[in-house]
């Protein structure tokens, strides 16, 4: 049986090699790839309500199935001005990964945490990078505004930037089905072609679905764990 023999200069020239090879895989992926920040809540008890307690609040730097960067933060329940947290964790995931270019920023809904809502336009204006926000399910604004109106002395305001954006929002048939979305920045033709990208097995953009299940299960991590309970978030 004849056996083969190569050099150590011979391996490390091929390893060289290899490794240049991945390290431009993964230039021309930082690239080539629509990245998008995809933003998510995770789970809260019940009685966490009406700033009882805290959740968590995701945000994922990721393009289709691949996650680059993860940043977390705790969002009181109910919060009255969540625009501070998302757009400090926009920011902390774009710094440090400046080498790229983010595409988009996803979001389900504009409601956090309760009824925390959110104003895409305002974060829009914040970083210049498009808004995707996608409603899971038809929204009823009269009963929003009523339990709205029963909880919060600032109901106007939420409730004005809830109808707002779903009214802005649009049918887009995509290849894995209709979403309802919220497109700011974006023709809706590229709303739709940056979706569609990031789309895998399922309707939602695999960043946001990568989102929602980090954000649940640390929900329910902390929960259990009786860990954000009364935090004092700044």
């Amino acid at each position: 049986m004849k056996v083969s023999r190569i050099s150590s200069q011979e391996v490390f020239l091929k390893s060289n090699t290899i490794s240049c090879e991945l390290d431009e895989n993964i230039d021309n992926m930082k690239r080539s790839c629509e990245w998008a920040v995809a933003i998510d809540d995770g789970y809260f008890p019940f009685h966490y309500k009406s700033g009882k307690g805290s959740a968590p609040l995701i945000a994922v730097l990721g393009c289709r199935e691949v996650i680059k960067d993860v940043s977390i933060t705790l969002i009181q329940v109910d919060e009255k001005d969540p625009d501070k947290h998302v757009i400090a964790l926009i920011k902390d995931l774009v710094e440090r990964n400046s080498d790229i270019n983010v595409s988009s920023i996803m979001s389900d809904s504009v409601i956090f945490a309760g009824f925390s809502v959110y104003d895409p336009w305002l974060v829009y204006e914040y970083f210049k990078i498009p808004i995707i926000a996608l409603f899971s399910h038809p929204l009823d604004l009269l009963r929003i505004r009523s339990a709205l109106k029963s909880h919060f002395i600032d109901h106007e305001r939420r409730f004005a930037l809830i109808e707002r954006a779903y009214l802005n929002s649009i049918r887009i048939k995509t290849l894995r089905g209709v979403l309802r979305v919220l497109c700011i920045g974006f023709s809706v033709e590229r709303c739709r072609e940056n979706i569609m990208y990031n789309q895998t097995f399922h309707k939602y953009p695999q960043p946001l679905n990568s989102a929602d299940i980090i954000a649940s299960a640390l929900g329910r991590f902390l929960a259990d764990k009786s860990f954000f309970k009364k935090i004092d978030l700044g």
